[in-house]
């Protein structure tokens, strides 16, 4: 099929709203939405002005650059952040600070408030005090699909796809903020809709081989691994060309080839893209493997903050969190 077709009826799907969620294999906690809800939502309004083309690896030499250079002030800056629900404190005043290029883990147990410092951040929670700037603007006022434009990406426990399009088409469908032009410059074949097509078609070519999806490109969602959808979710948000990444446990639910195949998959985005990330996840040897650096949380707050190396001998971490699971088995 031409490019031109495909994209519009692409186009015209999203305007049907003719999304569907995909059967996925229960993560370890379901989580209400998915990756649609930021990176691929077709109720959002589509962003009004083209993000220009180029090279890619000129782009890749810039993040980097900047991810090398001293910089004054984090990407990503959350102060204070506290959230209250009725009489139970899920955010105690809690302080991250992301650099550029960097990775960096959220360790807790279940409870702590990993994933509502997520939707705090991402929106789709407001907090009763703290603020939030990224890339040195303040998001708080802003929608969810309006942080995804200003550069903020997430990934969800529980993934949404649209299940009656192929691996490719789904890619393309996620970067419907990117176009600038509408159903009758489509129609028309108008020169500012052909430039759109190039520029999707080549995002998605970009996002198959970055994330290993080639080899499933004319597959439709159902007949895919879990583990691989949920590499095509983190290529839909991708496509988006996010500077920061939220990953809520990434590694949930997938094969263990999987998990071995996502600690490279990763730092690869991180050094392709010189977008960084933020990572939420419970197979602790990936955490760590990974992290450049480490924030523990414990009760809503933040208990301690370094290396992996000092987060896994803190005293408090130790008595925290691995003093809890050694309470669990013998208790068991």
């Amino acid at each position: 099929m031409p490019g031109g077709a495909l994209l519009l009826r692409l186009l015209r799907h999203l305007q049907r709203g003719a999304a569907r969620a995909v059967p996925s294999v229960p993560a370890r906690r379901a989580h209400a939405g998915g990756a649609s809800a930021v990176a691929a939502d077709p109720r959002a309004p589509a962003r009004r002005h083209r993000r220009r083309g180029g090279d890619h690896r000129a782009e890749r030499r810039a993040c980097l650059a900047v991810r090398e250079a001293v910089v004054s002030a984090p990407l990503l800056e959350v102060r204070d952040l506290t959230v209250r629900f009725g009489g139970i404190t899920a955010l105690d005043h809690v302080s991250i600070d992301v650099a550029p290029g960097e990775i960096v883990g959220l360790l807790g147990p279940n409870g702590a408030g990993k994933t509502t410092l997520f939707n705090v951040i991402s929106g789709f929670q407001k907090p009763d005090e703290g603020r939030i700037t990224l890339r040195g603007r303040d998001i708080q006022h802003l929608l969810p699909y309006e942080r995804v434009a200003a550069g903020l990406g997430r990934t969800f426990q529980h993934v949404r796809l649209f299940a009656n399009l192929t691996v490719r088409e789904n890619l393309l469908v996620a970067q419907h903020r990117h176009l600038s032009s509408g159903s009758l410059s489509a129609m028309l074949r108008l020169r500012a809709w052909r430039r759109d097509e190039e520029e999707a078609l080549a995002r998605a070519e970009r996002m198959l081989d970055l994330i290993d999806l080639r080899a499933w490109e004319a597959a439709y969602p159902q007949a895919l691994s879990y583990g691989t959808t949920r590499f095509l979710e983190l290529a839909s948000v991708l496509s988006l060309n996010p500077k920061v990444l939220l990953l809520d446990e990434p590694a949930s639910g997938i094969q263990q080839k999987e998990v071995e195949a996502l600690g490279p998959m990763l730092r690869r985005i991180r050094d392709d893209t010189g977008c960084s990330i933020v990572l939420i996840e419970h197979d602790m040897s990936l955490l760590l493997s990974l992290s450049d650096r480490v924030y523990a949380l414990d009760f809503g707050r933040v208990i301690a903050e370094g290396s992996p190396a000092e987060i896994t001998q803190d005293p408090q971490v130790l008595s925290s969190y691995l003093g809890r699971t050694r309470r669990a088995h013998a208790s068991a």
